[in-house]
C-alpha cells in the first residue's frame, strides 16, 4: 500500500468514527422513546456507512420554535 492509500484510509476511518459518534451523540440528545433509540443506535453500530446518512436525513426531528407555535 502506498502512503497516499494509507493517508486516505486513516482519513476514512476517522471521518466514519466521528460521523458515528456524532450520530449516537445526537440520538441520545433526543427525547426519543427507548425503542426508536435502540433501533437506531444498533443499526448504527451494525451497518454504519449505510445508517448514519440514513439517520441525518430521515432521522433527524425538527423542532418547531415557540413563536411558530404560538401562532
Amino acid at each position: 500500500m502506498t502512503a497516499m492509500q494509507l493517508l486516505w484510509t486513516y482519513l476514512f476511518v476517522i471521518v466514519g468514527g466521528l460521523l458515528v459518534f456524532t450520530a449516537i451523540g445526537h440520538i441520545l440528545y433526543q427525547k426519543r422513546s427507548p425503542t426508536s433509540m435502540m433501533s437506531w443506535m444498533m443499526a448504527i453500530v451494525f451497518l454504519p456507512f449505510i445508517t448514519v446518512p440514513l439517520y441525518f436525513i430521515i432521522g433527524i426531528r425538527k423542532r418547531e420554535s415557540k413563536h411558530a407555535k404560538a401562532m
